[in-house]
């Protein structure tokens, strides 16, 4: 993984846009900069792009009664 020496000696990330990247349950967040440049190995590791869309939600059913 490529790392700003600057951000290693601050501990800042500044300007630096996050994403989040998801394997199964399991959720990371990375910079940009670093996903476009390791994204080979992200992937190899299971890891892909999370995207930001909502999930849909189960409807619910009425259960029928026998009488």
């Amino acid at each position: 993984m490529v790392i700003d020496s600057n951000i290693m000696k601050s501990g800042k990330t500044g300007n630096a846009e996050m994403i989040k990247l998801q394997r199964g349950d399991k959720i990371i967040e990375r910079r940009r900069i670093d996903w476009e440049k390791n994204q080979s190995h992200f992937i190899a590791r299971g890891f892909s792009l999370m995207e930001d869309k909502p999930k849909k939600k189960k409807s619910t059913k009425p259960k029928l009664v026998k009488v």
